[in-house]
């Protein structure tokens, strides 16, 4: 890290050796946004060219915390009119990704705030994830219709890589990115007017309670710099996805007696490349604590673009009798070959999204 911009300049895979940052990145750029047309639709077409100064940090990067579960250094500056960001960057050992947690007073109007990341990364191509799947495109927009994509969608992820060397931009709530030649930006935060309202709308409050510009005020943000060896596919960077955004809750319990054991995974779903999208009650079937029987529907993703088998467990009280494919809206139930008392398999197609019904049973009830 730079001391005195606190931009980060160098961040090297220790696995392979390699580089991933060509130069300062994780670095604030902070633009005048004022689209004339649907501003708080569109974004300036040419925003790059109205570039806003960032001042350098209030005080030098300062460590917070430097022990065995983690190191943490923090940054903070005041940018633009009255905004103020403090930047936290966390190393957790035996993780391979930097965490980056940005609180921002946002207080700009008509602007647009983006965290750039410089990569060393040399390739045509950045791929990214969207619902359910993944898409590709072209880092060097040679088409029209690619050169109207300034900015990009995305979900939980976006990825460069030249198939030897990758850097992955990991994000919990952020869904605009945008990509030039071998950088990486993503959207934090935009300014437009508040959109005017339809007159009479449901739900509209008083003229005097709406804000004049969107999204003021404190907000926290937090993203992960993931470099790995190997493309998207090798260094599953959708499932380092899918766990950074969904962060685990810990939750204390008192010393009780219990008939379960001391550790168990109420559903266990074992594949390559497939995931659970959904866990839910079926929509015909409310189900009551006191039935005989258990029904829920599982939708199973596969996320690379190849061919696999998944296999589902529940446990520890409860096992599958019964279970039926079905389509998006759960009708067109067919029954699933060659099944298992107590599993379910079932193969998987490039990118097939499977929804399945299953019939549970608890252990006990079973063995009467």
């Amino acid at each position: 890290m730079d001391g005195e911009t606190g931009w980060l300049v160098s961040l090297v895979d220790k696995t392979t050796g390699a580089e991933t940052l060509a130069g300062p990145s994780n670095r604030l750029r902070l633009y005048r946004d004022d689209n004339i047309a649907y501003p708080a639709w569109n974004i300036e077409k040419r925003y790059r060219h109205r570039e806003i100064e960032i001042r350098p940090p209030t005080a030098p990067p300062t460590i917070v915390d430097n022990g065995e579960l983690g190191a943490s250094v923090e940054i903070k500056r005041k940018i633009g009119e009255a905004s103020e960001v403090s930047q936290l960057i966390t190393l957790f050992p035996r993780r391979q990704m930097l965490i980056f947690t940005a609180n921002v007073n946002w207080q700009e109007k008509k602007a647009i705030l983006k965290v750039e990341f410089d990569t060393a990364i040399k390739t045509e191509r950045v791929v990214s994830e969207i619902p359910y799947g993944a898409i590709s495109r072209p880092t060097r927009p040679r088409l029209p219709a690619q050169k109207a994509r300034w900015e990009l969608s995305a979900h939980k992820w976006i990825d460069m890589s030249d198939g030897t060397t990758g850097l992955a931009i990991l994000n919990q709530d952020k869904y605009g990115f945008s990509v030039f030649e071998n950088k990486l930006a993503v959207t934090m935060l935009r300014a437009p007017k508040y959109p005017m309202p339809i007159v009479n709308a449901w739900g509209l409050p008083p003229a005097a309670e709406r804000p004049v510009y969107t999204d003021q005020g404190e907000h926290l943000i937090r993203y992960a710099a993931y470099p790995h060896a190997g493309d998207w596919r090798d260094a599953k960077v959708w499932r380092m996805g899918a766990e950074f955004s969904n962060t685990l809750m810990v939750v204390r319990a008192e010393h009780h007696p219990g008939s379960l054991p001391r550790e168990a995974t109420a559903l266990s779903c074992a594949s390559n490349s497939t995931y659970i999208g959904a866990l839910k009650r079926p929509e015909d079937s409310p189900d009551t604590p006191t039935a005989k029987y258990h029904q829920v529907v599982v939708r199973l993703v596969e996320a690379e673009g190849a061919e696999d088998r998944v296999t589902l467990k529940f446990g520890p009280r409860m096992t599958i009798t019964d279970s039926k494919e079905t389509d998006l809206l759960e009708f067109s139930q067919k029954p699933i070959p060659d099944q298992k008392i107590g599993e379910l398999s079932v193969p998987m197609k490039p990118f097939e999204i499977k929804t399945v019904k299953i019939t549970l049973v608890e252990t006990m009830k079973l063995d009467q």
